[in-house]
C-alpha cells in the first residue's frame, strides 16, 4: 500500500524486504479465476523493464485451463494512467491482456 516504507528498487539501497512488501500488495490487488475457482498466487521475483517493473507469479496444479479471469488493480489508486499488462502461458498458448483504471477486469480462453 502507498503507505508502506520506500523500497529504492533498482538502487543500491532497496529496502531488504522489497519482495516481501511487493508480493504482499499485488497479492492484495491481483485476483485470478481459473475454470471457476479462486486461484492463489506464488510470487517468482521482479525484474528491471526499462521504465518499469517486471513482477512474476505463478499458479500451480492447474490440470487443464479453459477460461481465465483476472482483476488487477495494482497501482489504479495512485496512477490515473498506469496501465498493467497481465501476461499467461499455458501449455504452448501464450496470451496477455491490457488493464487500466477503466477496465481492470479481463477474461481469456484457452484450447483446453
Amino acid at each position: 500500500d502507498a503507505g508502506g516504507p520506500p523500497l529504492n528498487l533498482w538502487t543500491g539501497k532497496e529496502h531488504a524486504e522489497s519482495d516481501r512488501f511487493i508480493a504482499d500488495y499485488i497479492k492484495s490487488r491481483l485476483h485470478f479465476r481459473i475454470n471457476e475457482h479462486e486461484m492463489d498466487l506464488e510470487y517468482v521475483g521482479k525484474a528491471d523493464a526499462l521504465d518499469a517493473t517486471a513482477c512474476f507469479f505463478q499458479i500451480r496444479a492447474v490440470p487443464r485451463v479453459e477460461k481465465v479471469e483476472v482483476e488487477n488493480s495494482i497501482l489504479i489508486d495512485l496512477y490515473d494512467t498506469q496501465a498493467n499488462v497481465v501476461r499467461f502461458e499455458v501449455k504452448d498458448e501464450k496470451k496477455f491482456v491490457n488493464l487500466n483504471k477503466k477496465t481492470t477486469k479481463g477474461t481469456l480462453k484457452f484450447v483446453p
